[in-house]
């Protein structure tokens, strides 16, 4: 912490009083001055350290804080991951501090915090050149300073503006050229800094800006030179922090109350009566024959976390509809007496006991005295014998939901060009294991070498360095001229990857499309022809970030024969067109993206699952329609389908050309597609009103 004299009996004992005391750490206060007039909590590693020939009450501190951090290199390098700098008026909330860098490699040069861009002439901000502004704190990992210890000196002696903090980000982008330094906007929510809009200088927090959503995922609070200000803070996030605790202690309550219930269930005769039971039972796995349903108006979901929920089927909703009306007009008017004329429908439940057969139970809120009160009734096996089979059957039923007829897989055919491929139902093995089986990515490439080199260094990192059980074809499609010439650059990086890593991790094909136009499906229909019997085909784009846990995530979501997986992606908008700044009320989120729903391109299952949908229609040429039409292939062959939304399959904005060839349906997705990554409608708004002088 930089400190001085003069505030360490105000400043740093309020800090001592709240937020330093809550962290596992060892906590240093750069000043001129002695610890005599302060209260150190008990168990807290503390010190002042005082700099020789560094003036205390020199500001900007420039050579304070270089000579802190070679002070920070010198005496602990060896003992921790993480070293920050903050201010003595700025707040920090330790347990998701912790938790924020405990997902970040300490051993790499990283470089965290709040991103600047220079505001004053006398910056001296240089092309290329990014620094952390010192206000919220910068956050140095082990990796860094190992870079930066011979540097220090040479930095020191050559800073070119009077800012330290523009001077620290100057040394690590001169001398740490590998150093990952997050720039982009999600850092806004870990660093919160406080601003006068009219004069651009930074003030004290403003407590009523500090809401829960605006303050979700802060760490630091920044500035906070008040004392009563700070007390405010503190008791602010203790209170939401106590809050989080007390609604995971109900939760594991319900679920403890949950399992007394069912356990209870073996000496109770299951009848229609009014049982009240928790909001979130937890079925144990060995005690149905098949899983929990929960189930509203909207949405249906097994009880399990790893399963996304799904929206009901259109031919569903007459059959729910007439079930609740029955459940309304009859038993529950018997069960729920106390409930008023009219009761609302929340939810219900679904499940198959051994001992009991299947029974289902629905949760109906009503006024009761002028208070909602809720009342749930169990209803025997008899008399929701169709409903079970709309929720155990649906697997059957998904060829009438879609309304096409099932085909046999072995008669399959898709016709390209001449040529006719045809698909034979595979030998399968006896067992599946999706958490052992290997995951084929396949990427089908059109041109775009620079967004393939991208790829393959997050590749590279994420996949290979360690080594996961992953395999990446790429396929490169284009005709000849320009498109080939670029074709063969991009075999050239893949086949230097190949030798580095081997042909089982990468593959890639080249594939002359002679007058044809670029079909996605042919290219990724190619590539899963490597595809052993027992992988997972992943078919994924190059403008896609890919983590490690988005292929856990595969792993758990598909299941074969059963159950195949297409994420939501968030899709960024064109960067050149963001307005956010700050002052919204709404989610950073909505203005840099959406949840590409609409698309159906990005999808995960068992390679025999796809063989025996059939594969892609190959006739289809040029941008679009093909994964539609696989999505329904899927669904058709009996393998269910759960979408869900994945915050770390981020689709990288790019530009879109839609092909002037293009008609009918492909011309207008392709459109609309392009017309939907401008930018969000509030943007879009905001920047005609501005336009055309409204108010």
């Amino acid at each position: 912490m930089m400190s001085a004299e003069k505030f360490i009996d105000n400043r740093v004992q309020r800090a001592l009083d709240t937020w330093l005391q809550k962290g596992s750490w060892k906590v240093e206060v750069f000043a001129d001055a002695t610890p005599d007039s302060l209260q150190v909590p008990a168990g807290l590693d503390f010190n002042i350290v005082t700099l020789r020939s560094v003036d205390d009450a020199a500001y900007p501190p420039q050579k304070k804080c270089f000579m802190m951090l070679r002070h920070m290199y010198d005496h602990h390098i060896d003992n921790y991951d993480w070293f920050m700098r903050v201010d003595d008026d700025v707040y920090m909330d330790f347990p998701r501090l912790s938790k924020l860098l405990n997902t970040i490699n300490s051993s790499m040069p990283v470089f965290f915090g709040t991103p600047g861009f220079g505001m004053d002439p006398d910056d001296g901000i240089e092309d290329g050149m990014f620094y952390l502004m010192g206000g919220p704190g910068m956050i140095f990992s082990r990796g860094l300073l190992l870079e930066l210890r011979a540097h220090f000196s040479h930095c020191i002696q050559h800073m070119f503006s009077p800012h330290e903090d523009v001077e620290i980000g100057r040394c690590v982008w001169k001398h740490a050229k590998k150093a990952k330094i997050p720039i982009a906007w999600e850092t806004i929510e870990f660093f919160y800094q406080q601003y006068d809009k009219n004069t651009g200088a930074v003030t004290n927090v403003v407590m009523a800006d500090t809401t829960e959503q605006r303050t979700a995922k802060t760490v630091a609070y920044h500035a906070v030179k008040k004392h009563d200000l700070l007390y405010t803070l503190h008791r602010q996030v203790l209170e939401r922090r106590i809050k989080k605790l007390l609604n995971e202690t109900a939760k594991l309550k319900r679920e403890i109350q949950a399992m007394q219930t069912i356990q209870n269930m073996k000496e109770v005769q299951i009848e229609t009566v009014n049982l009240r039971l928790p909001q979130n039972p937890m079925i144990p796995r060995g005690a149905s024959t098949i899983p929990a349903i929960f189930w509203d108006k909207y949405y249906r979901h097994q009880v399990d976390s790893v399963i996304p929920a799904r929206g009901h089927q259109g031919k569903e909703q007459p059959t729910l509809l007439k079930y609740l009306s029955e459940i309304e007009n009859g038993i529950l008017k018997k069960s729920c007496p106390h409930l008023s004329s009219n009761p609302q429908f929340t939810h219900g439940y679904l499940w198959v006991l051994p001992q009991h057969g299947a029974f289902i139970s629905v949760a109906h809120k009503g006024l009761v005295k002028g208070e909602y009160s809720y009342c749930t009734t169990h209803v025997q096996e008899h008399l929701i014998l169709f409903f079970v089979m709309f929720f155990v059957l649906r697997q059957s039923l998904v060829g009438y939901f879609v309304g096409e007829e099932i085909p046999p897989a072995r008669k399959r055919l898709h016709h390209h060009s001449n040529t006719m491929v045809r698909y034979q139902e595979p030998v399968l093995p006896v067992s599946f294991d999706s958490s052992k089986d290997r995951v084929l990515f396949v990427i089908p490439l059109h041109g775009r070498y620079r967004a393939l080199e991208l790829f393959m260094e997050r590749y590279k990192r994420d996949f290979l360095n360690p080594l996961k059980n992953v395999q990446l074809v790429i396929v490169l499609l284009g005709a000849r001229g320009d498109e080939h010439d670029m074709n063969r650059a991009s075999a050239y990086l893949l086949h230097s990857y190949q030798q580095e890593f081997g042909t089982s991790l990468i593959r890639y094909h080249i594939a002359d499309t002679g007058k044809r136009q670029f079909s996605r499906g042919a290219g990724l229909q190619l590539g899963s022809l490597v595809a052993g019997i027992n992988d997972i085909v992943f078919f994924m784009d190059i403008d896609m970030i890919v983590t490690p846990n988005l292929v856990a995530q595969c792993r758990r979501n598909v299941k074969h024969g059963k159950q195949a997986w297409y994420p939501i992606p968030y899709s960024q908008y064109d960067p050149d067109r963001q307005c956010y700044d700050g002052s919204l009320a709404r989610s950073v989120d909505e203005d840099r993206g959406f949840w590409r729903d609409f698309g159906y391109g990005i999808a995960c299952f068992y390679n025999t699952d796809f063989v025996s949908s059939g594969g892609f229609d190959l006739s289809i040429e040029g941008w679009g329609e093909e994964d539609v039409r696989l999505y329904k292939a899927i669904l058709a062959s009996g393998v269910d389908v759960f979408r869900s939304k994945q915050s770390d399959l981020v689709h990288i904005y790019h530009t879109k050309h839609c092909d002037q060839r293009l008609v009918g349906e492909q011309a207008r997705s392709c459109h609309r597609t392009k017309a939907s990554h401008y930018a969000s409608q509030m943007c879009l708004a905001k920047t005609y009103f501005q336009r055309n002088n409204l108010s």
